[in-house]
């Protein structure tokens, strides 16, 4: 009886190992996906959900150098705080890229819905090493 008890919750605890698993990578097609199309549209929503989540190594794979300065700064601070107050979701209202030659400029209307507030920024991007990288600011050419 003890071994039917055991191999059942066995069999349970690996069903839910494996569905969370396929959770985890189901959340993370649509990234994925955008880190494939490499387009400023595609980097700038990368960036944003990078940041939202606070998966800054991974924001340093689409960051120019200045950028990974910066990232690694903001690493430092999100490290000494409150990990319930660093969290956020954010939605694009509007995202329109202009390119020219190897930089881009990308003016964002940007929902965090986690503060219920919407405020515009502006993201810098240079064609690199055959993709789109986001820049500090358009000096960083």
């Amino acid at each position: 009886m003890k071994i039917k008890l055991f191999i059942i919750l066995l069999i349970l605890s690996c069903s839910f190992a494996c569905k969370k698993k396929q959770d985890q990578n189901t959340k993370d097609a649509p990234i994925r996906q955008l880190l494939q199309e490499n387009t400023p549209v595609s980097t700038v929503k990368s960036w944003q959900y990078f940041m939202d989540n606070n998966h800054f190594d991974q924001a340093k794979d689409i960051a120019n150098e200045e950028a990974k300065v910066f990232l690694n700064e903001v690493k430092h601070f999100v490290l000494n705080t409150p990990e319930d107050t660093i969290k956020s979701k954010s939605q694009f209202l509007k995202l329109k890229c202009t390119e020219a030659a190897e930089t881009a400029i990308c003016f964002t209307t940007i929902k965090d819905l986690s503060f219920d507030e919407t405020y515009l920024d502006t993201f810098h991007l240079v064609y690199k090493d055959s993709k789109w990288l986001i820049a500090l600011d358009e000096s960083s050419k």
